[in-house]
């Protein structure tokens, strides 16, 4: 059913679940432990759910939205790729950023 709609409308799917699953966290909120229970802990997994139906439209619109130009590229000729390297300076600090990030999150996660 999904493959005869357009792009767009699964594109609008996509976003539309991710900002459900975004919702149902935000509802839900975070328990205390003394209220977990079987029916928290299925309650909580429909954002995950939510969030994976949201991947897999929003593959879905990239590729039907891109499936011209990948046809076209794929009878191309091959194009060589730079082979100059991303300067030094802005690598360190990509990696940086990313690095002090993910220790955010995890800091985040384990003391929050």
């Amino acid at each position: 059913v999904a493959a005869r709609l357009p792009a767009r409308v699964l594109g609008a799917f996509a976003t539309a679940a991710a900002l459900g699953a975004l919702v149902t966290v935000l509802v839900g909120g975070v328990p205390a432990e003394v209220d977990v229970s079987p029916r928290f802990v299925s309650r909580s997994l429909v954002p995950h759910h939510l969030m994976f139906a949201a991947m897999a439209w929003a593959s879905a619109w990239v590729v039907l939205d891109l499936i011209d130009h990948l046809r076209v590229a794929a009878r191309a000729e091959p194009v060589a790729e730079p082979s100059g390297a991303p300067d030094r300076r802005v690598a360190i600090t990509v990696v940086a950023v990313v690095a002090v990030g993910a220790l955010a999150a995890s800091a985040a996660l384990l003391w929050g």
